[in-house]
């Protein structure tokens, strides 16, 4: 989200074999999406739950348009910012927790987040881009 512009799809396979990867070396049991896209969620969720033993999958209840709503450049008229905002905090503070970050350099929040988690944990986290 936020970025300057939309890109690519990233298959969710990329993220599955990492989140495969983050278990076994880190122990790692849940995953927190963050996405503008409903049927990531959907599809995430799908593949948590088809896992032995099952990934628990974490996102905030919100509208999902299919497009980064908090970027003014993508935002459809009358987007409640007060509302993105909160989504934000919430997202940031859940997310500081945890051990690894799957994404995109395109990403302001995954620029952003890595800082918190250093803050909050005091010790290095893994960071892997696509």
């Amino acid at each position: 989200g936020n970025k300057s512009s939309e890109t690519s799809f990233v298959p969710l396979l990329e993220f599955t074999n990492q989140l495969h990867r983050l278990r076994a070396v880190y122990g790692a049991s849940d995953a927190l999406v963050q996405t503008e896209t409903e049927e990531v969620v959907e599809e995430l969720q799908r593949w948590c739950d088809s896992q032995h033993p099952r990934f628990r999958l974490h996102y905030t209840a919100n509208a999902r348009p299919g497009v980064d709503v908090f970027n003014s450049r993508f935002a459809p008229e009358g987007t409640n910012m007060t509302e993105q905002g909160s989504i934000a905090v919430m997202n940031l503070l859940i997310g500081s927790a945890g051990v690894a970050i799957l994404g995109s350099f395109h990403s302001a929040w995954l620029k952003l987040m890595p800082a918190f988690m250093l803050a909050r944990q005091r010790k290095t986290v893994v960071f892997l881009c696509f």
